[in-house]
Protein backbone atom coordinates (compact mmCIF):
# COMPACT_ATOMS: atom_id res chain seq x y z
CA UNK A 1 0.00 0.00 0.00
CA UNK A 2 1.32 3.43 -0.92
CA UNK A 3 0.71 6.51 1.19
CA UNK A 4 0.32 9.41 -1.17
CA UNK A 5 1.54 12.84 -0.22
CA UNK A 6 -1.97 14.33 0.05
CA UNK A 7 -2.66 12.01 2.98
CA UNK A 8 0.29 13.43 4.90
CA UNK A 9 0.44 17.12 4.21
CA UNK A 10 -0.85 20.01 6.25
CA UNK A 11 -1.04 23.55 4.91
CA UNK A 12 2.29 24.30 6.61
CA UNK A 13 4.14 21.36 5.09
CA UNK A 14 2.60 21.96 1.68
CA UNK A 15 4.11 25.43 1.78
CA UNK A 16 7.46 24.02 2.92
CA UNK A 17 7.61 21.42 0.17
CA UNK A 18 6.55 23.88 -2.52
CA UNK A 19 9.44 26.14 -1.55
CA UNK A 20 11.95 23.41 -0.71
CA UNK A 21 15.36 24.79 -1.43
CA UNK A 22 17.89 24.09 1.32
CA UNK A 23 21.05 26.10 1.72
CA UNK A 24 23.89 24.00 0.29
CA UNK A 25 27.35 24.69 1.66
CA UNK A 26 30.59 23.21 0.40
CA UNK A 27 32.90 22.95 3.38
CA UNK A 28 35.95 24.95 2.37
CA UNK A 29 37.96 25.32 5.56
CA UNK A 30 38.87 23.44 8.70
CA UNK A 31 36.78 25.88 10.72
CA UNK A 32 33.70 25.30 8.55
CA UNK A 33 34.19 21.54 8.80
CA UNK A 34 34.47 21.62 12.59
CA UNK A 35 31.37 23.79 12.84
CA UNK A 36 29.43 21.31 10.70
CA UNK A 37 30.67 18.36 12.76
CA UNK A 38 29.66 20.16 15.97
CA UNK A 39 26.20 20.78 14.50
CA UNK A 40 25.88 17.07 13.76
CA UNK A 41 27.04 16.15 17.26
CA UNK A 42 24.52 18.51 18.84
CA UNK A 43 21.70 17.22 16.62
CA UNK A 44 22.52 13.59 17.39
CA UNK A 45 21.64 12.49 13.86
CA UNK A 46 22.84 12.94 10.30
CA UNK A 47 21.69 11.95 6.83
CA UNK A 48 24.55 10.79 4.61
CA UNK A 49 24.87 10.08 0.91
CA UNK A 50 28.13 9.32 -0.92
CA UNK A 51 29.39 11.08 -3.99
CA UNK A 52 30.92 7.88 -5.31
CA UNK A 53 31.71 5.99 -8.46
CA UNK A 54 32.20 2.29 -9.09
CA UNK A 55 30.96 -0.82 -7.35
CA UNK A 56 30.95 -1.36 -3.60
CA UNK A 57 34.03 -3.56 -3.98
CA UNK A 58 36.03 -1.19 -6.17
CA UNK A 59 34.38 2.22 -5.89
CA UNK A 60 35.75 5.37 -4.31
CA UNK A 61 34.05 8.08 -2.29
CA UNK A 62 34.78 11.50 -3.72
CA UNK A 63 32.90 13.26 -0.97
CA UNK A 64 29.93 12.84 1.36
CA UNK A 65 26.81 14.97 1.46
CA UNK A 66 25.52 15.51 4.99
CA UNK A 67 22.47 17.08 6.62
CA UNK A 68 20.86 17.18 10.04
CA UNK A 69 17.85 19.29 9.02
CA UNK A 70 15.77 20.13 6.00
CA UNK A 71 16.91 23.70 5.44
CA UNK A 72 20.66 23.14 5.34
CA UNK A 73 23.06 20.55 3.94
CA UNK A 74 26.79 20.21 3.36
CA UNK A 75 29.19 18.69 0.88
CA UNK A 76 32.75 17.78 1.87
CA UNK A 77 35.33 17.07 -0.85
CA UNK A 78 37.70 14.23 -0.01
CA UNK A 79 41.27 13.53 -1.01
CA UNK A 80 41.76 10.28 -2.85
CA UNK A 81 44.10 7.99 -0.88
CA UNK A 82 46.22 6.94 -3.83
CA UNK A 83 47.13 10.34 -5.16
CA UNK A 84 46.30 12.87 -2.50
CA UNK A 85 44.32 14.81 -5.07
CA UNK A 86 40.75 15.95 -4.88
CA UNK A 87 37.94 13.49 -5.43
CA UNK A 88 34.61 15.25 -5.82
CA UNK A 89 34.71 18.81 -7.14
CA UNK A 90 32.23 21.55 -7.86
CA UNK A 91 34.60 23.23 -10.31
CA UNK A 92 37.66 21.42 -11.61
CA UNK A 93 39.44 24.73 -12.25
CA UNK A 94 39.50 25.39 -8.50
CA UNK A 95 41.44 22.19 -7.72
CA UNK A 96 44.50 23.87 -6.24
CA UNK A 97 42.42 26.15 -3.98
CA UNK A 98 39.69 23.76 -2.89
CA UNK A 99 39.73 22.51 0.68
CA UNK A 100 39.55 18.72 1.01
CA UNK A 101 40.33 16.15 3.68
CA UNK A 102 41.18 12.43 3.80
CA UNK A 103 38.36 10.04 4.57
CA UNK A 104 39.72 9.13 8.01
CA UNK A 105 38.93 12.69 9.15
CA UNK A 106 35.31 11.53 9.40
CA UNK A 107 36.10 8.45 11.52
CA UNK A 108 34.99 10.02 14.84
CA UNK A 109 31.63 10.93 13.29
CA UNK A 110 31.03 7.69 11.45
CA UNK A 111 32.10 5.45 14.33
CA UNK A 112 30.20 7.38 17.04
CA UNK A 113 27.32 5.21 18.35
CA UNK A 114 25.65 8.29 19.84
CA UNK A 115 24.94 9.76 16.39
CA UNK A 116 22.04 8.21 14.48
CA UNK A 117 22.93 7.81 10.83
CA UNK A 118 20.30 7.80 8.07
CA UNK A 119 20.66 7.14 4.37
CA UNK A 120 19.47 5.40 1.23
CA UNK A 121 21.15 2.22 -0.04
CA UNK A 122 23.25 2.35 3.10
CA UNK A 123 24.90 -1.03 2.53
CA UNK A 124 26.75 0.42 -0.46
CA UNK A 125 28.07 3.32 1.63
CA UNK A 126 29.02 1.03 4.52
CA UNK A 127 31.06 -1.19 2.19
CA UNK A 128 32.85 1.81 0.66
CA UNK A 129 33.68 3.13 4.11
CA UNK A 130 34.98 -0.23 5.29
CA UNK A 131 37.23 -0.43 2.26
CA UNK A 132 38.54 2.98 3.30
CA UNK A 133 39.42 1.75 6.78
CA UNK A 134 36.31 3.09 8.55
CA UNK A 135 34.12 0.83 10.67
CA UNK A 136 30.87 2.82 10.83
CA UNK A 137 28.28 2.08 13.45
CA UNK A 138 25.15 0.60 11.80
CA UNK A 139 22.83 3.02 10.06
CA UNK A 140 19.69 3.41 12.15
CA UNK A 141 17.40 4.05 9.17
CA UNK A 142 17.61 3.17 5.49
CA UNK A 143 14.86 4.76 3.42
CA UNK A 144 15.14 2.05 0.77
CA UNK A 145 14.44 -0.67 3.36
CA UNK A 146 11.60 1.40 4.81
CA UNK A 147 10.11 1.69 1.33
CA UNK A 148 10.14 -2.10 1.07
CA UNK A 149 8.49 -2.51 4.48
CA UNK A 150 5.73 -0.05 3.61
CA UNK A 151 5.15 -1.25 0.06
CA UNK A 152 6.61 -4.70 -0.54
CA UNK A 153 6.47 -6.08 -4.04
CA UNK A 154 7.71 -3.11 -6.03
CA UNK A 155 10.70 -3.77 -8.32
CA UNK A 156 12.79 -1.00 -6.76
CA UNK A 157 12.67 1.87 -4.31
CA UNK A 158 14.57 4.83 -5.74
CA UNK A 159 14.79 7.85 -3.48
CA UNK A 160 12.95 9.98 -6.04
CA UNK A 161 9.90 7.69 -5.82
CA UNK A 162 9.92 7.76 -2.03
CA UNK A 163 10.15 11.54 -1.78
CA UNK A 164 7.32 11.79 -4.29
CA UNK A 165 5.13 9.25 -2.48
CA UNK A 166 5.66 10.47 1.07
CA UNK A 167 6.63 14.13 0.73
CA UNK A 168 5.11 15.22 -2.55
CA UNK A 169 8.51 16.20 -3.94
CA UNK A 170 9.77 14.69 -7.18
CA UNK A 171 13.54 14.63 -7.40
CA UNK A 172 15.32 14.90 -10.71
CA UNK A 173 16.55 11.41 -11.58
CA UNK A 174 20.13 11.26 -12.78
CA UNK A 175 22.67 8.41 -12.76
CA UNK A 176 25.41 10.79 -11.61
CA UNK A 177 23.97 13.46 -9.32
CA UNK A 178 26.05 16.56 -8.68
CA UNK A 179 27.31 17.36 -5.17
CA UNK A 180 24.57 19.99 -4.91
CA UNK A 181 21.90 17.44 -5.85
CA UNK A 182 23.25 14.92 -3.33
CA UNK A 183 23.22 17.54 -0.60
CA UNK A 184 19.61 18.41 -1.43
CA UNK A 185 18.75 14.72 -1.22
CA UNK A 186 20.27 14.43 2.26
CA UNK A 187 18.18 17.39 3.41
CA UNK A 188 15.09 15.62 2.06
CA UNK A 189 16.04 12.44 3.90
CA UNK A 190 15.81 14.36 7.18
CA UNK A 191 12.13 14.93 6.31
CA UNK A 192 11.54 11.50 4.86
CA UNK A 193 12.83 9.51 7.84
CA UNK A 194 10.36 10.78 10.48
CA UNK A 195 7.50 10.56 7.99
CA UNK A 196 8.28 6.94 7.15
CA UNK A 197 8.95 6.10 10.80
CA UNK A 198 5.48 7.35 11.71
CA UNK A 199 3.84 5.28 8.97
CA UNK A 200 5.74 2.17 10.06
CA UNK A 201 4.60 2.79 13.63
CA UNK A 202 0.98 3.27 12.57
CA UNK A 203 1.06 -0.08 10.76
CA UNK A 204 2.71 -1.72 13.77
CA UNK A 205 5.62 -2.81 11.60
CA UNK A 206 8.45 -1.42 13.70
CA UNK A 207 9.62 -4.93 14.65
CA UNK A 208 9.61 -5.95 10.99
CA UNK A 209 11.72 -2.93 10.08
CA UNK A 210 14.18 -3.72 12.85
CA UNK A 211 14.46 -7.37 11.84
CA UNK A 212 15.12 -6.46 8.21
CA UNK A 213 17.63 -3.83 9.32
CA UNK A 214 19.55 -6.38 11.41
CA UNK A 215 19.61 -8.82 8.50
CA UNK A 216 20.88 -6.02 6.28
CA UNK A 217 23.95 -5.38 8.44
Amino acid sequence: MLFRSEELQTSETENLFAQFSPTITRLESEQALQQALEEIKMAGNVALLPDAEGSAMQGKIKGPALATRADRAYYLPLLTPETGTLGGLFDAEEQEETFAVPLHTLRPLLEDPQIAKWGHLTKYLEMLLERGGIQPTPFTFDTELAGYVLSAGRPSYPLSDLTNDYLGIRLEETPSPTPEQLATQTALITLLVPTMQEKIKELEMTDVMQQIGRAHV
